[in-house]
């Protein structure tokens, strides 16, 4: 099933949902689902979703996915994107990594707030505090105009949910100055059942 098929291509669920899934179910609802997986797993995850649960690719481009920041792009090249949809309005945006490491692009968002993921046997939250308090730290610095108004609606979309955004402190101490891990002895990460493609272990954040 969508499991055994996340697992055979190192596709995690981060974005909105990763945020929904931390915070309990809280009185906003995600507009989507953000997968990223690998470039040998973008098309065989596709191909799935289209075959067995009944979704079609609307987009195909390469592009800022929703909670990327303007430098993953500037840095690394174009990252490749489709969207999906069902017609039951559910939708799916798939993000390929430039690595052989999904969780790249993760470690890019525009705050450490949003830094989480979820895979059928496991979940990491790199920075539980920020998520605890609900303290969105804005780390991106977009230079064009597109990037920067799209950047204002992320900016909007989590204000209107409840959470405090600020600037980016020197002196915070929930936020670790030193090289971090996903898995490391900062984060929240609980593995169970089978310990297959756990593989955050050496992707930095």
């Amino acid at each position: 099933g969508f499991c055994d098929c996340m697992l055979d291509t190192k596709t995690v669920i981060s974005g909105s949902s990763a945020v929904f899934f931390f915070e309990g179910q809280p009185a906003w609802v995600p507009r989507d689902l953000d997968l990223y997986t690998t470039f040998e797993g973008f098309h065989v995850i596709i191909a799935y979703l289209v075959a067995f649960e009944g979704y079609k690719v609307v987009t195909k481009r390469a592009r800022l996915i929703d909670d990327a920041i303007f430098l993953y792009t500037t840095l690394s090249g174009s990252v490749l994107f489709h969207r999906l949809e069902r017609g039951d309005g559910m939708s799916i945006d798939i993000c390929a990594s430039r690595t052989d490491c999904p969780l790249y692009p993760i470690a890019s968002f525009w705050s450490p707030l949003l830094m989480n993921y979820i895979t059928p046997n496991s979940f990491c939250c790199a920075y539980p505090e920020l998520l605890d308090s609900k303290l969105i730290f804005d780390i991106s610095s977009p230079t064009q105009e597109w990037a920067q108004g799209a950047h204002d609606h992320r900016r909007s979309k989590y204000s209107n949910r409840g959470y405090t955004i600020e600037s980016l402190p020197s002196d915070n101490p929930a936020l670790d100055t030193h090289i971090r891990f996903f898995h490391d002895a900062h984060s929240l990460h609980i593995t169970f059942g089978s310990p297959r493609n756990c593989y955050g272990d050496w992707c930095r954040v």
